[in-house]
């Protein structure tokens, strides 16, 4: 049995938080709490054939919302109950590559792309480069500092990237 110990935020689904989580990535997990989450609100059951095997049968008299539904249309397109087996891979594919269009054009209006500052980053660091070299007295100390300064950069770089993903592995 699975207690759920918070509800996602108002007008978000499990699935829509996941994806939120995971910074814009569906997963099978998200897959996953999006049918769950359809269990609870008595779209479906899952039943346990047995150990490992499950089956997922539709209920009737839900209200879901449009995401809901669509997934329910999906996953009983061919009838009801519906193994979860590797024979029915094309009905899930399907209904998973379905839910994740959906929530991915949701969840995709929540992140900015930094592509255009990215850019103009690189070309002030360019320039301010070129404006190094050119105006320097003594060019081989000039391009030892610009090699050294690159690689402890990217070394810092590396080392923060270890440490958030080890703060990040630490918190699932």
């Amino acid at each position: 049995m699975v207690i759920a110990l918070y509800a996602p935020p108002v007008g978000m689904t499990p699935q829509d938080v996941r994806c939120l989580d995971r910074l814009g990535k569906f997963d099978g997990r998200s897959f996953a709490a999006a049918v769950l989450h359809l269990a609870v609100q008595d779209a479906l059951t899952v039943r346990v054939l047995v150990a490992w095997t499950y089956q997922l049968v539709q209920r009737d008299g839900a209200v879901l919302d449009y995401k809901g539904r669509q997934l329910c249309v999906a996953l009983f397109a061919a009838g009801t109950p519906l193994d979860l087996h590797s024979r029915n891979h094309q009905i899930l594919q399907s209904a998973r590559k379905k839910l994740s269009t959906g929530v991915m054009k949701k969840s995709g209006a929540m992140y900015a792309s930094n592509t255009r500052l990215w850019v103009i980053g690189l070309l002030i660091t360019f320039v301010s480069v070129a404006v190094s070299i050119l105006n320097a007295q003594e060019l081989e100390v000039a391009g030892f500092m610009l090699v050294w300064m690159t690689l402890w950069s990217i070394g810092y770089a590396a080392l923060s990237n270890m440490i958030l993903s080890a703060i990040r592995g630490s918190s699932e």
